[in-house]
């Protein structure tokens, strides 16, 4: 009787033994350890959605960016919305090859690495840093300096002083565009 018991309790021994080595890798892919389009929600859940990349998202492509944001101009995430992103890309044609290949989610990820962008000075100054990204980036790429006819010049100087006014009315639009869709004005110095 004695070795019967033993026995029993040498195999639940042993069985808590194999659960506990094999269990942390399965509990382990629910607590986050995504696939990289998924995101990890509060709750430790592999998924997409708001539900895993909104409010709380521990890893991945979040939707809020999991840093804090600065008290002075507020979260990008919460500046560039779906809205405005989508209002952005459907300018593209609809043979352009990367139309589907950015997101927001991508856009805001990509952040994490940049995380003073659209975070310095007052909420207005990150607007205006936004819509000028996006008003390069939709005609090439660049930001805000010492006003938007500024970044016109460092981004192509020939263009300035009549050398491609079309160019430059071109990204001015945009910028003007893009301030008025965040409710702000673009301010001063809009053309080189």
């Amino acid at each position: 009787m004695v070795s019967l018991s033993l026995k029993k309790n040498l195999l639940t021994l042993v069985l808590v033994g194999l659960l506990a080595g094999l269990l942390p890798g399965y509990v382990k892919g629910e607590d986050c350890g995504c696939e990289a389009n998924q995101c990890c929600s509060k709750n430790g859940n592999c998924g997409t959605g708001n539900d895993y990349c909104g409010s709380g998202c521990q890893e991945g492509p979040c939707i809020a960016s999991p840093t804090p944001p600065s008290t002075d101009s507020g979260s990008v995430a919460n500046i560039v919305t779906q809205d405005f992103f989508n209002g952005i890309i459907s300018q593209a044609d609809a043979s352009c090859a990367g139309k589907n290949f950015y997101t927001l989610v991508a856009f805001l990820d990509a952040l994490n690495s940049f995380n003073q962008f659209g975070k310095i000075g007052s909420a207005d100054d990150s607007k205006r840093e936004i819509a000028a990204f996006f008003a390069h980036v939709t005609h090439e790429t660049g930001l805000v300096s010492q006003g938007f006819g500024a970044t016109i010049q460092a981004i192509n100087g020939n263009e300035c002083n009549g050398g491609n006014s079309g160019a430059v009315q071109a990204r001015v639009q945009y910028y003007k565009q893009y301030c008025n869709q965040l409710g702000i004005a673009p301010g001063d110095n809009l053309t080189c």
